[in-house]
Parts: structure tokens; C-alpha cells; sequence
């Protein structure tokens, strides 16, 4: 299903990040901000998701489950069954909870609705850029390394894990491989991972991250795409 997410980035806390007095002072405005966007989209088709802020950090886990309740309680009164989506800390990587973070894996508190039982319609978001050294500042092509496919299967074992623990399907936002890896090898990434988006239990889908510069996808010019990578991710 073809969707779009509405997003507010995490830069209008400033300072608040470090400060504890500004991020009380802060939190009113974030949640106004979110009461005024939730205003402004009554009506709005199902397909438009409300993702509470882009990959938070600098920020501990108290403060990011007041965001996550500050943005839920502002949203839900004027949109009761939207797709609302959820994010963890450390840039949203899928790292915050599989490197052993036992502490992380129910450090993030899921907002209930005001009866109190669980919200059906929220989802957590995570982004996946790994390895790095493949995808990100490639100096090695993907699959050189045996561990390569053992760890992604780890990264997507982990994720269905949580998702089963916390009776919540996990969003893949944020995706991919850039251009500068070579194109036999960055396919074939592109390849192994949306199959697993596509396969692993508890996914609700997934992205992939096209900037229109190092990760694009899209050719804005040629209005065109890369064919390759679309194949790959099965929309070829």
C-alpha cells in the first residue's frame, strides 16, 4: 500500500536536548505543534502516517517517552485510528536494542489510549544503513564478508523478536545503499534486504532513502529511476 509520513524533526528543541529546564519548557510547544498538524489534516486520507519526530538522540529515555506521550495525546483526540509511528533512540537504529542492550529492549514506554488499554494502530520505526562499510562509505562490496548476510539476519531476528514482545509491527523508514558502492553490489544489497522487510514476521514495510544525491533512486532530471535497484526491491 502506497503511503506518505509526516514528520517533525527533532531540531525544534534546540538546547533542550542537554537542559532539562528548557526541555520542560519545550515540551508545550512541541505538543502544540502537533496539535496544530493534526488540525490542519482531519480528514486526510488513511495513507498518510504521523511519525512523531526524525531519529531523536542526544536525548535520554525518560525524555523521549515524554515526546512520544506529548505527541500521541496531541494526535489521537482528532485522529483515533491513524497510523501513528513511533521511534527509539540512537538515530532510530536497529542497534539501540540488538547490540545487548537489555536495558533498551522495554526502555521505551508505548503510549495506551486514555481508557488504557493498548493503541492497535502505532507502529516503531527504525532506519538501517549496515554495514556501513558497505552502504554508507563503501570500501568493500556487499556480500564479501560471510558475516555480512549472518548479520543482517540478526538485525531482522532481532526486530521480529521485539516486535513479538511488544505486540507491535516494526517500520523500516530509512534504507539504503549509496551510489558510490558499485552497481552489481549495491543491487545485490538491496536485493537481500527488502527480501527480508518483505519476509520477516512483524514488518509493516519498509522505504528506501533517496536524498536525490548520494542515494538516489530517482533521477530528477531524466525523470527516471534506476532500474536495477528498482528490480531489486521488487518494483522493477
Amino acid at each position: 500500500m502506497a503511503f506518505n509520513a509526516l514528520s517533525i524533526p527533532t531540531g525544534i528543541l534546540g538546547s533542550t536536548r542537554t537542559a532539562p529546564t528548557a526541555f520542560a519548557a519545550a515540551l508545550p510547544r512541541f505538543s502544540a505543534i502537533w496539535a496544530q498538524v493534526a488540525a490542519a489534516f482531519v480528514g486526510a486520507p488513511a495513507s498518510l502516517y504521523f511519525e512523531s519526530f526524525n531519529e531523536p538522540h542526544n536525548v535520554d529515555t525518560f525524555k523521549l517517552n515524554a515526546l512520544l506521550a506529548a505527541f500521541h495525546s496531541a494526535v489521537r483526540p482528532l485522529h483515533p485510528t491513524r497510523r501513528l509511528i513511533l521511534e527509539w533512540l540512537n538515530y532510530m537504529g536497529p542497534s539501540w536494542i540488538e547490540e545487548g542492550h537489555e536495558s533498551n529492549w522495554n526502555a521505551m514506554s508505548i503510549p495506551t489510549l486514555p481508557s488504557g488499554v493498548r493503541d492497535p494502530n502505532l507502529a516503531v520505526e527504525t532506519h538501517s544503513y549496515d554495514p556501513y562499510d558497505v552502504c554508507g562509505h563503501p570500501v568493500r562490496p556487499w556480500g564479501s564478508l560471510p558475516s555480512d548476510i549472518l548479520n543482517m539476519n540478526f538485525m531482522f531476528k532481532t526486530l521480529a523478536n521485539w516486535s513479538a514482545t511488544h505486540d507491535m509491527p516494526v517500520f523500516m523508514g530509512e534504507s539504503g545503499c549509496i551510489r558510490k558502492q558499485n552497481q552489481t553490489s549495491r543491487n545485490a544489497w538491496y536485493a537481500a534486504f527488502f527480501e527480508r522487510v518483505r519476509t520477516t514476521p512483524g514488518f509493516a514495510g519498509g522505504l528506501v532513502w533517496d536524498d536525490d544525491g548520494e542515494f538516489r533512486i530517482y533521477n530528477r532530471s531524466t525523470r527516471s529511476f534506476d532500474e536495477g535497484v528498482m528490480q531489486a526491491i521488487g518494483l522493477g
